[in-house]
């Protein structure tokens, strides 16, 4: 069996029982070069506060879906671009292939000390019983521009106290 080109780095494969050619989608193939990338986080907080990540691709295309959820109370989820800010403590993102030695090329904080909060872009509100984000990417995923700072802003909206779990993943690559 002939293969076409290798495409991002990926060459199809054959089954080894059918001998069928396997292919994968795009997004997939990421995961598999080890340009897919993770960072989660499950915070409490108080009546009427907000908690705040941010993140700056530097250098190459960043395709960046988020998948959130309250618990107890709803909130609200802001992403906004063009965020001035500094400080903040640092996270390092997993790779999602635990084999690839490749790292992120992100900065990816939270509590960062913020002077402007930038332009919204997206803001979702999320009761309690829901979530946003979805599994299908192509309908969520965002390119991010680099070297800019988009603001991840979450409020909780009831009188008490609430439970938010966010999940932000990406994929980064570098066009041939």
């Amino acid at each position: 069996m002939s293969y076409p080109p290798a495409f991002y780095g990926y060459r199809p494969k054959a089954d080894p029982d059918t001998n069928d050619e396997v292919r994968i989608d795009h997004v997939h193939n990421q995961l598999h070069l080890g340009n897919s990338f993770v960072v989660t986080s499950v915070v409490s907080l108080g009546a009427g506060t907000s908690f705040y990540c941010a993140i700056k691709p530097d250098g190459k295309e960043i395709h960046m879906a988020m998948l959130c959820a309250f618990s107890g109370n709803g909130g609200t989820v802001t992403l906004s671009e063009g965020a001035t800010l500094s400080a903040g403590t640092p996270v390092t993102p997993l790779n999602r292939d635990r084999g690839s030695t490749k790292t992120s090329s992100v900065t990816f904080v939270h509590t960062p000390t913020i002077t402007n909060e930038g332009t919204p872009l997206v803001t979702m509100h999320i009761d309690a019983s829901s979530q946003s984000g979805t599994r299908e990417r192509s309908t969520e995923e965002m390119i991010l521009k680099s070297n800019t700072w988009y603001l991840i802003k979450i409020t909780i909206d009831s009188g008490q106290t609430a439970i938010f779990s966010g999940r932000m993943d990406w994929y980064e690559i570098t066009e041939p």
